[in-house]
């Protein structure tokens, strides 16, 4: 790990000021009544039926949101491990969304109309899942290219010197 840089430093921070306004996105969306949460459903099972041409459940609608929620914060939290201690962390990541998803399912117990289900932070880590799985081919796609360039370099090293 080492001594980092100023540059480092700041991409740390950032990373982890993305991560924490995430959470407090997920937190506000979880902090709605429920008629106020069917109504920003409703609006999107309408956008989503027009552009597609077709109509989707709210049901669809609201797992895909939970689903793309946590998707979104386990790539944050990916990031933010990657760039704070220079390694893959997958299931450091996927625990601290899954236990920001069973948090946010007990404070949905609290909002009138809401309610705490298990199968939702199913559906949450199933997407978190997702993103670190995309974090991981990004990476392995990065470092692929990465080494392809060094070897290239190499050969052409070689080459000068025969």
């Amino acid at each position: 790990m080492g001594t980092k840089t100023k540059k480092q430093k700041v991409i740390i921070c950032l990373s982890w000021l993305i991560v924490g306004l995430i959470a407090a996105a997920v937190f506000y969306l979880s902090n709605q009544r429920a008629d106020e949460s069917a109504a920003l459903s409703q609006l999107f099972e309408i956008r989503i039926g027009r552009l597609l041409h077709i109509q989707i459940s709210d049901f669809i609608v609201r797992k895909f949101a939970h689903a793309t929620e946590f998707f979104v914060l386990a790539c944050a939290v990916f990031a933010a491990l990657y760039a704070t201690l220079e390694k893959k962390k997958p299931a450091i990541t996927l625990l601290v969304c899954f236990l920001y998803s069973v948090s946010d399912e007990i404070h949905q117990y609290f909002i009138p109309g809401r309610a705490c289900r298990l199968f939702d932070v199913g559906v949450d880590s199933a997407g978190a899942a997702l993103g670190i799985l995309i974090c991981m081919i990004f990476l392995f796609m990065k470092n692929h290219r990465k080494t392809k360039r060094i070897s290239k370099t190499e050969q052409i090293k070689n080459r000068q010197i025969n």
